[in-house]
This record gives C-alpha cells, structure tokens and sequence, in this order.
C-alpha cells in the first residue's frame, strides 16, 4: 500500500513538470545524471581512497532545449567508518534561454569544492548529511558578448533519508529516497537575500546490476532571484544511474 501511496504522489507531478508556464517564473526541466563513488581498492569496503565521478546533462522546458551541463569530478578519502572528506572541481556550461534578449552568449562556472558526509542509519532508514563550501568563478554574458567573471561563494546542506523496501517484487521499487537541500550565500555577495536555494526531493529506486542503481524521482527547486523580490520555481523530473563499484570493477 506505500508503494501505491508514493507512485500516486509522484505521477501527478511528472505531469505537472511537463506543463509550462512561460510568464510566472515557474520553469520545468528533465535533468539526466550519473553519480560514482569509486574507492581504488578492489573492495569499497577496505578503500579510504576513491574518486567521485558525476556528470548532469538539464533541459528545458522539459527535454526540449539545453539548460545545463555539469561535470565535477573530485577525490575523495574516507576519514572514519562512516565518514568521507571529498575535494573536486565543477565545470558548469550554462545555454541561453531561447529569444533572451539579455544572455548574448553561454556562461560557464568553474568551482572548486570541499565536502563532507557522514552516513547514520535509524532503522530501517539510512541518513546522509552532506555539506559543501563552494568557490566559484562565475562567467557572465549579460548585454556583452565578452565573458565577465565574479567570484561567489556558498555554502550547502542536505539531509537525505533512504528506506529499503521490505522485499523487491518484480518491477517495483527496491528503495524509496527523499531530501532536503538548502544553500545559502556566503560573503562577498551583492544580492539582497542570503539564501540561494532549497530543494525539495522525492524518487524510487531499483537496482539494474551489482552495486548499480537507478533512480526515478521529482524535484522542486526554490531560488529567490538577485533583487530579492522575486523567487524561481523549478518543478524538475530526474533521471539518475549511481554506482559505488570499484574503478577496476566499472572499468572491467
């Protein structure tokens, strides 16, 4: 019965991510990701060291134009059983919203980032916090054809739940996720509000191979805009394929 519950949740609002809504500052978007946390050793369980590969293709409206490409790679060692200390790079490709009178170009970001996490379970229930200080040099093309670039700085923080179903039976789920993400602006800054954005998300989970998941699931995206009046939502459908299996083994 949860199971039906949670799809008759998540079907209403794929359908309302599909729909458009050109004058309201409501956007939706498919975005498309791969997520690997790759440890060196042959075993995860026995590596402290491993590399975090993760790439996102995001369009709009829906899958109809280019929104965003973003690539961030980083390197990552386990500091205790259930903690890790990641430090990467970002590469963000930003495409100009079709007839934008303003955005003369694409605007690309480059970040270097740190992150921690820490894995918990209560239950049933497996938590991950997640918090990461971003640096960011960000390029703009707005009424100029030369890039320009501003340097930014924010810090994230994300609450995530995982339940794995009780028993897999055929096509349903094998686990159900959920989180929270907030981020907030951190000086130097020239906006007018503090925070940058919060996520909302919820998605199912199967399993396709050994340590290899796929993943359903709807986001809603909340992010005031510069003059601190006027906020964008984004009702988003994501695609995900994740996997913690070892280089050897994803390259084999």
């Amino acid at each position: 019965m949860s199971r039906i519950l949670i799809l008759a949740f998540l079907l209403p609002t794929g359908v309302l991510a599909a729909q458009s809504y050109p004058n309201d500052g409501v956007m939706q978007s498919a975005w498309f990701a791969y997520i690997g946390d790759h440890t060196f050793a042959r075993k995860p369980s026995e590596g402290k060291w491993g590399l975090h590969l993760e790439g996102q293709l995001r369009r709009s409206p829906f899958v109809a134009n280019s929104q965003q490409l973003l690539l961030r790679p980083g390197l990552f060692r386990k500091v205790a059983e259930s903690q890790r200390i990641t430090v990467g790079y970002t590469y963000v490709r930003n495409s100009p919203p079709a007839n934008s009178a303003t955005i003369l170009g694409v605007e690309p970001r480059h970040t270097v980032y740190t992150q921690y996490d820490r894995d918990d379970k209560l239950g049933r229930i497996k938590l991950k916090q997640s918090a990461r200080l971003e640096n960011t040099f960000a390029g703009s093309r707005r009424e100029h054809v030369d890039i320009r670039y501003s340097f930014r700085q924010r810090v994230r923080y994300r609450l995530e739940a995982k339940v794995e179903a009780s028993a897999s039976n055929g096509p349903l789920p094998d686990f159900y996720k959920a989180y929270d993400e907030v981020a907030f602006r951190i000086a130097p800054t020239n906006e007018l509000t503090v925070l940058n954005q919060n996520r909302t998300y919820g998605g199912l989970g199967w399993r396709i191979a050994e340590k290899t998941n796929l993943e359903f699931g709807y986001m809603f995206q909340y992010r005031p805009l510069s003059n601190g009046i006027v906020a964008e939502q984004n009702h988003s459908i994501q695609f995900t394929i994740s996997s913690d299996k070892s280089l050897r083994d994803l390259f084999r």
